[in-house]
């Protein structure tokens, strides 16, 4: 199979589905439920919280293996376990009243998000698109945005004709039955693993090592970003994708909380989170998109920018009308962005030479963390203050600090050039 078949559209397709599930479902759609849960069980905000930082654990732990995962199963399989993870999660989900099983069916959640999310995703993408990948990543990733479209209004529907335990067990169910034809489908492009080629996890190639004759390595290395940064260059990328994972995870999973505390129906607020996932789908083939006609550093910083006014946004959420509402929505749905195609594309941009996939792997580890690390404060600070407004005037803070962490690096880097071919993993 040539490097250029068709086939690669057919994989995109499906690494957008396989995000669709494991972030879109699992992450980005299960904020829904949150009020609910307090309603039927009486869960306190500390111990939903507390869900969430549960699932933060379990990916971080998923996250330290997950180069080795890919190594010892292949993409093939290690996607297909990732993907059935989801529906074990909200099986126990169904079946569940006591926070003791709601945080099993979250770690088994967090599992099958860090496994089957950008990582694998990005492998795929690498292999079957080397020249122009950012705009089939970006593609891939609005598969969290497409679940956060569909998943508030089919949930809302769910919950209030059949209850919350049912819904569980339903979502639980088209889960699967949507998974086993992705698995099917997926391959990893032949064409990378002929003799000569170097192999990667399972076997074969996962990073695009084509060799192109008459192109020497020093000139090709020219022509991207630089390899490494130093120390302090690198202490502020990874401090900028901690807070981004405070902001994307922890931030985005507490919006439906928010404004149901502030005075808001559970019926609009799901309705806006619909609406933000068709933002989120906007903004990450947008991202792509740019990046590849003018550069990573101006889309990033752009990115940025739109993240920081959407948070700015978020501080105004017990006076928002319909349209502070969307307009809030419509930011923050565009600028979070950088949270899943930002991330591949900063690997790709400041990795070693053949290091890709350990850097893609450090840097979604600094953003678990951040999630995990942040995961309990708004339940915390809501018991304690009766509002989750403080905490979104920390994101706030927050936002502005990612900003002025990456922002300047790349600049220095002088990345306004178009982004060039992913370097070898």
């Amino acid at each position: 199979m040539k490097e250029d078949s068709p086939y690669r559209f057919v994989i995109c397709t499906l690494s957008t589905a396989t995000v669709f599930v494991c972030v879109g479902l699992v992450s980005n759609a299960f904020s829904i439920y949150l009020p609910f849960i307090i309603k039927v069980h009486g869960f306190t905000n500390t111990q939903l919280s507390l869900m969430a930082a549960v699932r933060s654990v379990a990916s971080l732990a998923a996250m330290f293996a997950v180069d080795c995962y890919y190594a010892k199963l292949g993409l093939k399989k290690g996607i297909a376990l990732a993907l059935f993870c989801a529906p074990a999660a909200f099986l126990i989900y169904g079946f569940s009243s006591t926070p003791a099983l709601y945080y099993l069916a979250s770690a088994i959640a967090g599992f099958s998000y860090a496994l089957g999310g950008m990582v694998p995703a990005s492998l795929l993408i690498r292999q079957w698109f080397p020249l122009k990948p950012a705009a089939a990543l970006g593609i891939a990733a609005s598969g969290s945005g497409l679940g956060a479209i569909l998943g508030p209004v089919a949930l809302m529907f769910l919950i209030n004709r059949f209850g919350l335990s049912s819904s569980f067990l339903i979502e639980a169910l088209a889960i699967a039955v949507f998974a086993i034809p992705v698995i099917i489908l997926i391959r990893e492009n032949p064409a990378l693993s002929t003799p000569g080629r170097p192999a990667g996890p399972g076997g074969t190639e996962t990073s695009f090592a084509v060799k192109r004759s008459g192109r020497a390595s020093d000139r090709d290395s020219k022509m991207l970003l630089h390899d490494r940064l130093n120390p302090r260059e690198h202490f502020f990328i990874m401090a900028g994708i901690f807070l981004i994972g405070v902001v994307g995870l922890t931030g985005y999973n507490n919006l439906s909380l928010l404004y149901t505390t502030t005075g808001h129906s559970a019926a609009m607020v799901s309705f806006f989170l619909s609406l933000m996932g068709a933002l989120l789908i906007i903004g990450k083939c947008s991202f792509g998109w740019i990046a590849d006609r003018i550069g990573s550093y101006p889309a990033a910083a752009l990115f940025c920018l739109l993240l920081c006014i959407g948070q700015t946004l978020c501080c105004f959420a017990p006076q928002a009308g319909g349209l502070l509402f969307g307009v809030t929505f419509l930011f923050l749905g565009i600028g979070l962005a950088l949270a899943s195609v930002g991330l591949s594309l900063m690997a790709s941009d400041f990795c070693r030479k053949g290091n890709f996939a350990t850097v893609l792997k450090n840097y979604q580890l600094a953003y678990t963390l951040g999630g995990l690390v942040s995961s309990a404060v708004p339940g915390i600070l809501a018991d304690k203050t009766g509002s989750y407004l403080p905490s979104y005037i920390l994101f706030f803070i927050f936002s502005i600090a990612i900003f002025l962490f990456i922002v300047p690096v790349y600049r220095h880097h002088g990345g306004t050039l178009p982004h060039r071919p992913l370097k070898t993993a």
